[in-house]
């Protein structure tokens, strides 16, 4: 599986990822399956740049770049049960003031002469009950100048949520409210399961109009291929034994639009069903749809590794194949 999630960046970075900005902001939007906080791309001046799945599938990280230099690093990771977060005037648990050390203590091994200048509680949306986060501002050298860092941490749905933040230290005056602004500006919303199946249906019309028309649909296609890359709704399988063509070098263009086709088929395969679960059955068939209508447009066209699974198509092994594989449908 992680030799597979590795192949899929690869790719994905090669071929399909553009800035955040050139999509719709429903469809940008993350959302985090086990807090169903939602994310925009962009938001108080900050703009979303790349999500980071850490290997065990639930651990993330998602990076921004804001005004006055500011990176911004977002964390959301699984939480003990005994870690409950602070509130007013209170640190927290002990298992999370523990954890919380734990985070400062990783910053004072990556930079040279860390001094944390002051720790904190505060509450975030006052009016509205927000959550409550522990601050505190730290001062660092980094590659030789000086900068200023912020570490929060709170507990939200049994997981921990982070932000790691860094900009120049002549920034300070400027950066601490933008930050706060940001923080602030999330609204620790949660997507309601309509809201998570609306943005589904806006995928899905981007896949339907990448099908119709797959030489002319390159902005559906980036749509729903970072969908794909970022959701934590849909499980999508690949790997060089599964998709033979793309490890030509370099890839062709159809060899490129058959692999958008084979993601496009295995997303609409699990909308359709209501539930999260690869089908590379599901996607392959897309492949042969896509494939054909290639050839419709360059009758010179064949690739030898589409060919040879229809063949197994025709024969009746697709599915023996694709079984011997790990990869069945469910």
């Amino acid at each position: 599986m992680q030799m597979r999630r590795q192949f899929a960046g690869i790719l994905l970075a090669i071929l399909v990822l553009p800035p955040a900005g050139l999509f719709g902001q429903n469809a940008a939007d993350y959302i985090h399956a086990g807090t169903h906080l939602i994310i925009p791309a962009k938001l108080a001046g900050f703009q979303r740049g790349r999500l980071t799945r850490f290997p065990n599938g639930t651990d993330i990280c998602l990076n921004f770049r804001g005004p006055h230099k500011i990176a911004l690093d977002l964390y959301v990771y699984p939480a003990p049960p005994d870690a409950a977060g602070p509130g007013e005037n209170e640190p927290g648990s002990k298992t999370f003031s523990k954890h919380f050390q734990q985070v400062l203590a990783a910053v004072k091994l990556s930079y040279r002469k860390v001094r944390v200048l002051g720790q904190e509680t505060y509450q975030i949306l006052p009016r509205t009950g927000g959550p409550w986060v522990r601050r505190a501002l730290i001062e660092l050298e980094f590659r030789g100048f000086k900068a200023h860092s912020q570490a929060h941490l709170l507990v939200m749905h049994g997981r921990y949520i982070k932000f790691r933040i860094t900009y120049p230290a002549e920034n300070k005056e400027a950066a601490q409210p933008a930050v706060e602004k940001f923080i602030h500006a999330l609204e620790w919303q949660q997507a309601t399961p309509a809201e998570v199946k609306a943005q589904q249906q806006i995928i899905a019309k981007a896949i339907a109009a990448f099908t119709a028309n797959p030489l002319a649909a390159a902005k559906d296609a980036r749509t729903f291929m970072r969908y794909w890359a970022e959701s934590d709704f849909v499980s999508v399988e690949v790997s060089r034994e599964l998709l033979p063509w793309t490890a030509r070098k370099p890839l062709s263009d159809p060899g490129r639009i058959l692999f958008y086709a084979y993601v496009a088929g295995d997303l609409e395969a699990q909308f359709k069903r209501g539930k999260p679960g690869n089908d590379s059955l599901a996607g392959i068939k897309m492949v042969f749809r896509v494939y054909r209508q290639l050839q419709a447009q360059d009758e010179d066209l064949k690739l030898a590794e589409i060919e040879k699974l229809l063949e197994l198509e025709n024969e009746g092994k697709l599915k023996e194949h694709l079984r011997a594989l790990g990869t069945p449908a469910p």
